[in-house]
């Protein structure tokens, strides 16, 4: 069980930061919720 603030285990990946940013998703745009890194992953 991941344990943390939510900025903590977004900035993580894995499983919570996933279905973090599939709560925060309408279908066309994601939330922005993460670093900059992310960011750039994300592309």
């Amino acid at each position: 069980m991941a344990q943390g603030r939510h900025e903590e285990l977004v900035a993580q990946g894995g499983l919570y930061a996933r279905l973090a940013r599939l709560q925060f998703t309408d279908g066309s745009i994601e939330a922005t919720t993460g670093t900059a890194e992310e960011e750039q992953a994300q592309g």
